[in-house]
């Protein structure tokens, strides 16, 4: 390791730390040695000093990691039976068991009602580490009410509800057990047009407030649910199980559907657009396959499809149990197409096993799994957005006139992609460790954070206030949003839709960045967007949790909407120092989304108080600390005005906002130099310069004297933007790139002297006066940079030898004002961020 002051020779305040190796990219400041070096640097002083190895070792233990944990975390999921008999929660169910349970960490327990499991099922269960325990009978008390009394020896972390049907149950016990109580939605009864389905949809909205946390099975559903502010969305992914069935050509195409053939599902599922469908068709070629229930009357189910036109020599009705899987592989075996056109469904399992099995399917646009489909690659094909039995007919007679090997072939492609996407294992480790933390985090936590919250309130409320008053100053004001870990998108999709008049949903709006990031993996130059990650081991797992509902936007997101969208994205922070997302190509500047942005808390959308376009552009480039604030702060004006008369000089004042040292600078350069610079060209001339030159002639980096900024391209990236405060860095490049002294008279009377490295003519120098902390303005002598004549002989040759001590500065004056300057011992050089 080296230590700074080993690699320059001046006296910086960092010159005891550790040298930090040149890192130019995310991947290399996540290496072990960039990470030692900067951990160790952040030490306090009195850890490091520290010359004993054993105190060194002596720390306070950190919990992390479930893995890393001595306490197992037992959960407890509330089931009606084991296997799927007819519903999709019991399959859902299943899987969340079987995939937790592979974590060693976590011990799993399937409470059912008494008799509801047979042994053959309990040993299944224990071969995936599962123990199936039982509710004892409660006479007079319907069967799922037995598990509000789980057994008493069962101890419970966490117990999983689901739907308005097992979500009491896990209600009680969270009150007896004092457990955490994750609540599993699986439909989206408002979208029922029956009366049932209202009065489950407010049993079920209930319930979900009064949970510790939401999972939503799918997008649709987060987006029914979406009020809820503690929300995961599970989006289930395929069943290997259906996944090596080799499909046969049957002769006649053959189209399947399935489900329960009661007469509220026969409309509710659009069983009878499936026969409608096929009826338009207008081909005895055409075959549909109904799969029902075994409990269904076959009868009853084949007449009400009948009344829908289908002929009876197109229609067979098959009666079996979805738990036979074997019959259902040779159903989808000996079948070419499989479609579900829901009227409504929250997500749609059917249709995801015909995809489990590689067998070509459509499915509504108005189910969960449609919604999941439209992030996938060419998903979007295998969507039907009608419920009118001709379109479903055309998309059908479009997929018979395939050859079978490239609907084969194309299924499997989307069945790659799909499992790419949503992962069964990796979507179950964000939810087990997410309940890990509520449990031994937030649970450990839980008398720490009472204490401290109103003080988090009261310093949530000054942040809120500091940026409220920073927006309203420059002639805008906030429009709030639920936040819920997704505020950047709420904010997006209201700035999209006020500035550029596209509607899109927060939850849509997040799968479409999500998705433009996955199509477009890297800059225009080449370079990996990965090198910008930070946190995540692949590019993959970055997208999976970026993808969930609440995952925190960051800045990569806010580059896919400003690329997506071909838009500038202009964000107003409460620190004053905004930021500006540009697409790589050609974009409408007068129309930018404007974001605020609370440091470190949420998002929001700003909306001009005034319409007019022009007045936005001029506001957005208004810094807080304008003239008129240097103007507040009287004494320093004062004294400085003062000095710069005492010293021969009158101030030539500019408008500020943020570019006040550049607005004096090309005064400076006109006046003195006779070069024409606009502040705007000039700052990214001299940020160009510091581009090119980021050494010192002696090797040393200048990043070794800017605070604030990560790297050097941070800091160059935010020096370039309009309204940056100029600092030490920019008047040290003005110096060079325009081979001159420059002078800066101080409001605190220590005038200071940057000088270039080569020759320079020193009878010319620029002259900029500063404000403490405030502003910077051009200065000159009186009558117009030369002297003033007096108003007698002695005056007059007291300012002749003004002018002349100035012009005739030592070499050896101006070298000891650089050092200064270099080694930033002259705080008022700086202008604060």
């Amino acid at each position: 390791f080296i230590i700074r002051s080993d690699t320059h020779g001046r006296n910086t305040r960092n010159k005891n730390l550790l040298q930090n190796p040149k890192c130019c990219s995310s991947a290399g400041q996540r290496s072990f040695l960039y990470r030692a070096v900067t951990v160790w640097n952040n030490l306090p002083e009195s850890v490091g000093c520290i010359d004993s190895f054993s105190s060194f070792k002596i720390v306070e233990p950190v919990r992390g990691h479930p893995a890393r944990c001595d306490k197992p975390l037992r959960v407890t999921l509330l089931a009606s039976e084991w296997n799927s008999s007819r519903e999709g929660l019991s399959t859902i169910n299943r899987h969340l068991a079987i995939l937790m349970a592979k974590r060693s960490e976590v011990k799993v327990t399937l409470l059912v009602p008494k008799f509801a499991c047979s042994e053959e099922e309990k040993r299944a269960a224990e071969i995936d580490k599962i123990v199936i325990r039982e509710a004892e009978i409660r006479e007079g008390v319907d069967p799922l009410d037995w598990l509000s009394s789980p057994p008493e020896d069962l101890k419970i972390d966490v117990v999983m509800g689901h739907g308005a049907k097992l979500g009491e149950q896990a209600q009680s016990i969270r009150a007896s057990h004092s457990c955490l109580w994750v609540q599993v939605v699986h439909t989206a009864h408002e979208e029922e047009k029956i009366a049932r389905g209202k009065e489950k949809t407010t049993a079920e909205l209930d319930l979900c407030k009064l949970a510790n946390l939401v999972v939503a099975i799918g997008p649709k559903l987060t987006e029914a649910y979406e009020k809820q502010q503690r929300i995961i969305t599970l989006t289930p992914g395929t069943f290997k199980e259906f996944s090596t069935i080799n499909h046969s050509d049957s002769g006649n195409f053959t189209v399947l559907t399935f489900g329960r053939g009661d007469p509220e599902d026969c409309g509710l599922k659009g069983y009878d657009i499936a026969a409608k469908a096929v009826v338009e068709l207008r081909e005895q070629s055409y075959h549909l396959i109904f799969v029902s229930a075994p409990d269904d009357n076959q009868e009853a189910v084949k007449e009400r499809l009948l009344q829908s036109g289908i002929c009876n020599l197109q229609l067979t009705i098959l009666n079996f149990s979805l738990l036979c899987k074997e019959k259902l592989k040779d159903c989808f075996r000996e079948v070419d197409l499989c479609i579900m056109p829901y009227q409504t469904e929250g997500f749609g399992l059917t249709a995801l096993t015909a995809l489990s099995a590689g067998l070509p399917f459509l499915v509504s646009g108005n189910s969960g799994f449609g919604d999941a489909l439209r992030t996938v690659p060419f998903g979007a094909y295998f969507v039907v957005d009608s419920e009118d039995p001709k379109v479903w007919a055309e998309a059908i007679d479009g997929v018979s006139k395939k050859k079978r090997s490239l609907r084969l072939k194309e299924i499997e492609q989307l069945r790659t992609s799909y499992e790419e996407q949503f992962s069964w294992e990796k979507q179950c480790d964000l939810l087990v460790d997410r309940m890990w933390e509520e449990v031994y985090c937030a649970g450990l936590l839980k008398q720490s954070l009472q204490r401290i919250l109103s003080q988090l309130v009261i310093n949530n409320n000054t942040l809120t206030e500091e940026l409220t008053t920073s927006v309203l100053d420059m002639g805008f004001r906030i429009s709030d949003n639920i936040g819920s870990g997704n505020s950047m998108f709420h904010a997006l999709s209201e700035q999209l839709e006020t500035v550029r008049g596209i509607k899109i949903q927060h939850g849509q709006l997040r799968q479409s960045l999500v998705q433009y990031l996955r199509k477009n993996p890297k800059i225009p130059d080449g370079t990996d967007l990965y090198q910008f990650v930070a946190g995540y081991e692949t590019w993959a797992d970055y997208l999976t949790v970026m993808k969930q509902d609440g995952a925190w936007g960051d800045h990569l997101i806010l580059w896919a909407a400003a690329n997506c969208f071909k838009t500038c994205i202009h964000v107003v922070n409460n620190r004053c120092n905004d930021v500006v997302i540009r697409p790589c190509g050609p974009f409408d500047e007068s129309e930018p989304l404007v974001l605020g942005h609370v440091h470190e808390q949420y998002y929001i959308s700003i909306q001009p108080i005034q319409g007019l376009p022009e007045r936005t552009l001029q506001n957005l480039q208004r810094i807080q600390l304008s003239v008129s604030t240097a103007n507040n702060h009287t004494t320093l004006t004062e004294k400085f005005t003062k000095i710069a008369s005492d010293k021969g000089y009158r101030i030539s004042d500019n408008q500020g906002s943020g570019n006040c040292m550049f607005h004096a600078l090309s005064e400076q350069l006109e006046t003195v130099k006779g070069k024409k610079n606009q502040h705007g060209t000039l700052r990214q001339s001299l940020v160009q310069y510091l581009r090119d030159n980021s050494e010192l002639p002696d090797g040393t980096d200048l990043f070794h004297f800017v605070d604030g900024h990560e790297t050097w391209p941070d800091y160059l990236t935010y020096m370039e933007q309009d309204g940056s405060w100029g600092d030490h860095l920019i008047l040290y490049a003005a110096a060079n790139l325009f081979k001159t002294c420059i002078h800066v008279v101080s409001s605190l009377d220590n005038d200071v002297d940057i000088r270039p490295h080569g020759p320079v003519d020193e009878s010319k120098p620029l002259v900029l006066g500063h404000i403490h902390d405030v502003h910077y303005a051009e200065i000159k002598f009186f009558g117009a940079y030369g002297y003033r004549p007096g108003n007698n002989q002695e005056e007059r040759e007291g300012n002749q030898r003004k002018l002349r001590n100035f012009r005739n500065f030592s070499h050896e004056t101006l070298f000891l004002a650089e050092k200064s300057f270099i080694g930033l011992e002259t705080p008022t050089m700086c202008e604060k961020n």
